[in-house]
């Protein structure tokens, strides 16, 4: 497999949920993984920053037509690019359904090198409770869960996985999200991208072999 900084993961073979840093490499994985383009109905965009969107242009010229779920206040270029390649770009809610079971949180703000941002997960509606993807959880992975907890107060969290931005905080501050996540009830964990080596290893930790091995190529259900 080729990885890189990027994130992308491919749900039930229909839903992208963001491209990675380039077409290079995500066309290169799924041509290993076998992955079929034609099967795929859409794609979610967490937020615009390159190393989730770098891969959209070279699949809009791959996937004719396919559409593109995405935030007020992403840059305007992604829906231009997206249009322009004939494909349909649509601004969603909190709770808005992609596919059966599969809904986003719509817009949650944070900030990034002190500038707003809006960001979106995807929620799974699975038969153990919800599970949530996320980009890099930029405005911050336990308001982002709770956020999910709001959408779905009768459901459990099953699971999170994704970038939960994590790098650059201390010991201390770590181990009180990982409590958290303990705390809000989560199942399973997988942290990847920018959650940073230090989180990384509490999680694992904490979690034991509930804690799932990220990375380009990893496959597992839910």
């Amino acid at each position: 497999m080729v990885s890189g900084w990027g994130f992308s993961c491919l749900i039930t073979d229909r839903i992208l949920f963001d491209t990675g840093e380039n077409w290079e490499y995500l066309n290169k994985n799924s041509e290993r993984l076998q992955i079929d383009w034609g099967q795929l109905k859409a794609v979610v965009i967490s937020h615009d920053h390159w190393d989730h969107t770098g891969g959209l242009n070279g699949l809009l010229k791959k996937v004719k037509g396919l559409t593109v779920y995405g935030l007020a206040g992403f840059d305007p270029a992604i829906k231009q690019d997206v249009v322009s390649a004939g494909g349909d770009y649509r601004e969603v809610q909190a709770k808005d359904l992609i596919a059966p079971g599969i809904y986003t949180t719509g817009a949650l703000t944070g900030d990034y090198k002190t500038r707003p941002i809006v960001e979106q997960a995807l929620m799974l509606d699975t038969a153990h409770g919800i599970s949530v993807v996320t980009g890099c959880a930029h405005p911050g992975i336990i308001a982002m869960l709770r956020a999910v907890r709001r959408l779905f107060p009768d459901k459990s969290l099953n699971a999170v996985w994704g970038g939960f931005h994590l790098r650059n905080l201390k010991r201390d501050q770590l181990e009180a999200i990982v409590d958290e996540f303990c705390d809000l009830g989560v199942r399973q964990v997988g942290a990847t991208h920018c959650t940073g080596e230090a989180a990384e290893d509490l999680f694992r930790l904490r979690y034991g072999d509930q804690c799932l091995p990220m990375g380009a190529g990893a496959l597992f259900s839910i």
